[in-house]
């Protein structure tokens, strides 16, 4: 939707809107890799319907995994990138 942002607000009436997109990118200790847990935990039921064995995933253990493999190769982990828009409505 990012970079939808700009059209989807004049297409509403609204004055253009100032964008700002932000990637956020951590080490091993504080990475936020439960966003990563999130996304594949959401795609599980699919996974299994495809024949996927969940236990395969180890959804339980992912976060711990994914951080001691930061850690190992001194690496980050880069989130997609997340854009916010606002605008003032003239008075």
């Amino acid at each position: 939707m990012g970079p939808k942002l700009h059209r989807t607000f004049i297409d509403a009436g609204l004055p253009a809107p100032i964008l700002d997109t932000r990637t956020i990118m951590r080490g091993a200790a504080d990475a936020p890799l439960w966003f990563f847990v999130n996304v594949v935990r959401a795609f599980v039921p699919m996974l299994a319907q495809l024949g996927v064995d969940p236990r395969h995933i180890g959804i339980d253990t992912l976060e711990d995994r994914l951080r001691a493999d930061l850690d190992e190769h001194d690496a980050i982990a880069i989130l997609p990138p997340l854009t916010g828009a606002w605008t003032r409505i003239p008075a």
